[in-house]
């Protein structure tokens, strides 16, 4: 006879002998037994417990009562007996324990969830049964638990949970629900929004939210629901996390996600604005920002904004979608930023560059990068500098100032909210835009050279992008300086049929140097790398073996940083994780060249924990070969822990062996080793100073070193270079020289070795290794004219030798101590 068996027996012994504080005592003693009380082998004993009549129920809700108060109660017991009491007592009169009981159900109030034999749901009917409500924290802690247990009176208890309408935590929902308050309207509108748990809405769901929005008023509606997105992503108080679970508190409250998505739906439904778009497009970044041990916080969210986005119609809204194309990584959503802009294409009869290169609004600027605007006496001047927008502020009497007038804040806080709205939406379109151009170079993309005047050089946000990059005008190559396109001998470039961006592969060394002394004459700092770019041609090596590059193979990456990397770049990667699962290697589409290159790599280590993350994916990999296939070719894929990859056939088909490699367009097979060159130069461990110990048990030891000692990249012979013409106007130049693959810096404690690579630091006399970590962002080191952004390698190197050539003014104790 089994444990329940025998309490049940017992049972009926006890109670038919009334003896109910020996039945009580055997009760918790197998509640601690079977760890809790739960259903299965308890219902029986449950079933006949409420089966007693009320007289004997009463007795032993008393005597369970007794043993609450007992000294030998635990913790445990004491749970035990609230859950007991909450079974046996419905219908009882009297209200026993009702503080314990309450304070119970309070301290679930900052969990996510509960496991479920707690048993809570008893505890919470007990307190509904005597007409008293739970406190909204713990209102949501039952809604979550419902979507984690299929449990029927779990669910039946949350749908008398009606209040409050949304999960307190979140700020936005709270912000929602004082909007709301003594508002029945609002809270209406509210409940319906809870109720999308669909992909998309159903014709019914959108008549009931048009026949809800109509008394509220649609720009009452857009000014009262677009802050509350505003604040998605934020909580009110911290839920207890255990150290194996996901960041919760980074995530959204899955029952608010699914009111989150009804007000994308609701904002559809109103007519276009650019507030709704902006809020829109904040939502869907917001939404898939990565939590740590969960991924994307809520991809369903997102794709409900992106879809939100495609039915509004009007310049705002395909701005967004055009700016979230260029952000976006991940692939559910990005199918559906790519559709909707099929979409709107195909109905305005363009092809999807035309689309996106329309998309891109003024933002209220009247010339390429400036603007002028009328505040009461004072004029504000709007002013794109690099990838930032300046204002600047001149008084009536043509006196510049550098904070905003008293004035303007008094008589004009809408018009200065405004415009300081417009400034942040011109920094992310700038940064979307640098990076679509960035990916032109593998389009294969040629404008008319009206048509590309329209929508690149003369546009007023995006001409400061284009005018600061070289062209070709009919194959005569061309840089914006002076008001005029010109040459490289500065002949002025006044018309022409065809324009192409200009790309150094297939240009004379001489050349590209020429450019870049135009461009430096010029002082025209270009968004990215274009007249320096790296470009990589075929190695004798590559020859060799005939199929595929191995210039970037036997390299260790952290896996996670390469994959963010790789999604920014345009390549479909999918992240290792330790268990008996294959991948295909990071792969990247070229349909302009009907091409697919593949980066093999693998998972790095086999001790779960130590290489991996809690969730299993891997910290590390290790890297192999390059190679290019027809982009229709059939998907190669090996095992995680690592292996020869196989190709995948269809039914029927025929292997297809991968394309040799000297076949390759050269502009492509140069973008795409740089692509890889990226990974590896930010991605591998041997960029990081904090590794001179080799790592887990030393084992990266070797590769460490020869990493961050050893040659040079291409991209770092490119730094060399610039180093080359930048060091000689820094303030430090007399205690600075460049020497093979190091800038060496003389300081008064030591000389100093910087890696042009890596940034790690030898001191001499004995190739002492200096660990200087930098900071995340580091700022910018005074050099003056750079002829390019977005090396922050360049920086970082510069910020160091600038600390170290004045050594003797080292505060920092970690610097210290090593020095």
């Amino acid at each position: 006879m089994g444990d329940i068996e025998k309490i049940a027996h017992l049972a009926r012994q006890h109670a038919a002998a009334g003896e109910w504080d020996a039945l009580a005592v055997e009760l918790l003693k197998l509640a601690v037994a079977n760890r809790g009380i739960w259903n299965g082998p308890w219902a029986r004993v449950l079933d006949e417990l409420r089966a007693l009549p009320p007289e004997s129920r009463t007795a032993l809700a008393d005597a369970l009562v007794a043993q609450y108060h007992s000294a030998a109660a635990g913790p445990v017991a004491r749970g035990n007996v609230l859950t007991l009491i909450g079974v046996i007592g419905r219908g009882l009169p009297g209200d026993r324990l009702p503080e314990e009981r309450r304070e119970k159900l309070d301290e679930l109030g900052r969990r996510p969830s509960f496991l479920y034999l707690e048993r809570h749901e008893v505890l919470a009917e007990a307190e509904l049964a005597a007409g008293r409500a739970l406190a909204p924290a713990v209102v949501a802690v039952f809604r979550r638990a419902a979507l984690d247990y299929r449990d029927d009176a779990l669910r039946a208890l949350v749908e008398k949970l009606t209040d409050p309408v949304l999960n307190v935590g979140e700020e936005w929902a709270e912000q929602a629900l004082r909007d709301a308050e003594d508002a029945p309207e609002w809270q209406a509108l509210l409940r319906h929004v809870t109720t999308a748990t669909a992909a998309k809405p159903t014709r019914t769901w959108e008549q009931q939210a048009r026949a809800l929005i109509e008394p509220l008023g649609a720009d009452r509606v857009r000014a009262t629901v677009v802050p509350w997105l505003a604040l998605v992503g934020r909580r009110t108080f911290e839920l207890e996390r255990r150290e194996f679970e996901p960041d919760i508190n980074n995530a959204y409250d899955p029952c608010n996600a699914n009111a989150l998505r009804g007000l994308t739906w609701v904002l559809a439904l109103l007519p276009s604005h650019q507030d709704t778009a902006r809020a829109l497009g904040t939502l869907v970044e917001t939404s898939l920002k990565k939590v740590a041990g969960l991924g994307p916080r809520n991809p369903k969210v997102a794709n409900a904004g992106v879809n939100a986005l495609s039915r509004i119609d009007g310049e705002a809204a395909l701005a967004e979608l055009a700016r979230l194309a260029t952000r976006v990584t991940y692939k559910g959503t990005l199918k559906l930023l790519d559709a909707a802009l099929e979409t709107r294409a195909q109905a305005l009869g363009l092809s999807r560059e035309e689309i996106e290169e329309l998309a891109v609004p003024a933002y209220g600027l009247t010339e390429v990068g400036r603007a002028e605007r009328q505040l009461g006496e004072v004029t504000v001047v709007s002013e794109i500098r690099g990838t930032k927008v300046v204002l600047g502020w001149r008084t009536s009497a043509g006196k510049g100032v550098k904070s905003v007038p008293a004035a303007v804040r008094r008589d004009h806080a809408e018009e200065l909210k405004e415009l300081k709205t417009a400034v942040k939406d011109i920094d992310k379109m700038l940064s979307a835009q640098s990076d679509r151009l960035d990916r032109q170079f593998v389009a294969n993309r040629s404008w008319s050279y009206a048509g590309w005047r329209e929508r690149y050089l003369d546009h007023p946000l995006v001409g400061t992008l284009a005018r600061r990059l070289l062209w070709t005008v009919d194959g005569t190559t061309v840089g914006f300086a002076d008001g005029e396109l010109r040459t490289l001998t500065d002949d002025p470039v006044c018309e022409g049929a065809e324009v192409r961006l200009w790309h150094p592969v297939g240009h004379e060394p001489a050349e590209i140097v020429a450019w870049r002394d135009w461009l430096e004459r010029h002082a025209i700092t270009q968004p990215f790398k274009q007249a320096h770019r790296e470009v990589y041609l075929l190695t004798d090596a590559e020859r060799a073996t005939g199929s595929y590059s191995n210039r970037f193979a036997a390299h260790i990456l952290r896996q996670h940083q390469f994959n963010s990397l790789a999604a920014i770049r345009g390549w479909r990667n999918k992240l290792r994780l330790m268990v008996d699962d294959s991948a295909p290697p990071a792969t990247r589409e070229l349909p302009h060249w009907g091409l697919r290159a593949e980066y093999w790599v693998q998972g790095e280590g086999d001790s779960y924990g130590d290489d991996t993350t809690d969730s299993g994916s891997y910290l590390r990999l290790t890297t192999d070969q390059v190679r290019f296939y027809p982009i229709d070719a059939p998907e190669n894929s090996a095992s995680c822990y690592g292996g020869d990859y196989r190709m995948w056939l269809p039914h029927g088909a025929e292997p297809v062996e991968s394309l040799p490699i000297a076949d390759i367009p050269p502009l492509v097979l140069s973008e795409v080793l740089r692509d890889v060159d990226l990974f590896v130069g930010v991605a591998s461990i041997g960029n990081d100073p904090t590794w001179q110990d080799g790592g887990p048990e030393g084992r990266f030891q070797e590769y460490w070193t020869s990493y961050g000692f050893g040659e040079l990249n291409q991209s770092a012979e490119t730094r060399r270079v610039l180093l080359e013409r930048l060091v000689p106007r820094l303030a430090i130049a007399d205690r600075c020289t460049i020497e093979g693959r190091f800038l060496h810096v003389k300081g008064e404690r030591h000389t100093y070795k910087i890696h042009l690579g890596s940034g790690n630091i030898l001191m001499t006399p004995n190739d002492q290794y200096l660990c200087i970590v930098p900071t995340s962002n580091p700022a910018a080191p005074q050099t003056g004219y750079l002829p390019f952004e977005g090396d922050r390698m360049l920086a970082v190197i510069l910020s160091k030798a600038m600390l170290l050539a004045d050594d003797t003014s080292i505060t920092d104790p970690t610097i210290l101590s090593q020095l």
